[in-house]
């Protein structure tokens, strides 16, 4: 399961190292939950991810992130179809600078047509 699981994050960075809105989409299941500060948020159409992606992408070009690294620190299946992942997260500028990292929990559903994010909230690594 971890290569599976490094294969997803992978396509996921990649994803987002591109900008590439359809890509992420495709890897996120509908509905996603969405926990960020105090408030946790439903994501139930196409349209709703599509603006949550566009808003964060336009976040990472301000931020000038050029390259996005991961490692899976822990996961742990939870059913046949459910497997939670803790990701830390580590960008750097386009120049290289170090951003600051941070960690996210997934909840990761449906390995047989290829997983999908569910749930994403902030994990304190």
């Amino acid at each position: 399961m971890a290569s599976t699981l490094h294969a997803f994050f992978e396509r996921y960075s990649r994803a987002f190292a591109a900008y590439d809105v359809d890509a992420v989409i495709k890897l996120v299941h509908n509905p996603c939950l969405v926990a960020s500060g105090a408030d946790v948020i439903a994501l139930t159409t196409e349209a709703q991810l599509r603006e949550r992606f566009e808003r964060q992408f336009a976040r990472h070009r301000q931020a000038q992130v050029g390259e996005a690294t991961f490692e899976v620190v822990s996961s742990r299946r939870l059913a046949p179809r459910i497997t939670r992942a803790d990701v830390q997260w580590t960008f750097q500028t386009s120049a290289g600078e170090a951003l600051p990292s941070f960690g996210l929990s997934y909840t990761l559903v449906d390995p047989e047509s290829g997983w999908a994010i569910a749930t994403v909230f902030p994990l304190e690594l």
